[in-house]
């Protein structure tokens, strides 16, 4: 996430008021990130707190292409909103009758 937003350790470390080791120290998973700490890098870098977790602890987390189809509804009004609901209905009926099937 880091290299992403265009941030080197340095560069993080100074913007977060913190030292690049522990900047190196959270990224190697050395020391644990605390809340604050998590909402502090996600304001810096532009992304959730739940960005920030270990894909096995968040397996919700949005890809970009996931985020702008969230952001794109979250901005729509409420006819705009419908229509996506329609659209997305057929797939979640199919999730759930393969999900029987299954059982």
């Amino acid at each position: 996430m880091r290299k992403k937003a265009g941030f080197n350790q340095a560069e993080l470390a100074e913007a977060s008021g913190m030292t690049q080791t522990a900047i190196s120290n959270y990224e190697n998973g050395h020391r644990p990130l605390s809340l604050h700490n998590m909402r502090v890098f996600a304001r810096l870098l532009k992304c959730t707190v739940a960005d920030l977790l270990d894909p096995s602890d968040n397996p919700y987390v949005l890809d970009d292409d996931e985020r702008a189809i969230v952001d794109n509804y979250r901005s729509a009004d409420p006819m705009q909103r419908e229509m996506v609901k329609r659209v997305a209905e057929p797939s979640s009926t199919y999730r759930q009758q393969a999900t029987r099937s299954a059982a």
